[in-house]
């Protein structure tokens, strides 16, 4: 029981934490790669677009890292109330 936890615990912080992240990264890589090659180096260009992706990504699952607390919750509550 404990180790289902541990994996839903694990599993919503790729969720939540990691898919956003390399998300950003891409975005990051893709503008960092046009900045390059159009010889513009505009520092929040690359911020705003990186920032607003993440925050698409985090829109977009949102309902569904919803879901995946409140099962992290209900386990955590079946496990540590018996």
């Amino acid at each position: 029981m404990f180790e289902e936890l541990w994996y839903q615990g694990g599993l919503f912080f790729l969720l939540a934490g990691v898919l956003p992240l390399i998300i950003a990264s891409l975005t990051g890589l893709i503008v960092g790669i046009l900045q390059a090659a159009t010889q513009i180096q505009e520092q929040t260009t690359s911020f705003l677009l990186k920032t607003s992706s993440a925050v698409v990504v985090l829109i977009f699952i949102g309902p569904t890292l919803q879901t995946k607390f409140g099962e992290i919750y209900f386990l955590a509550l079946k496990l540590f109330n018996g």
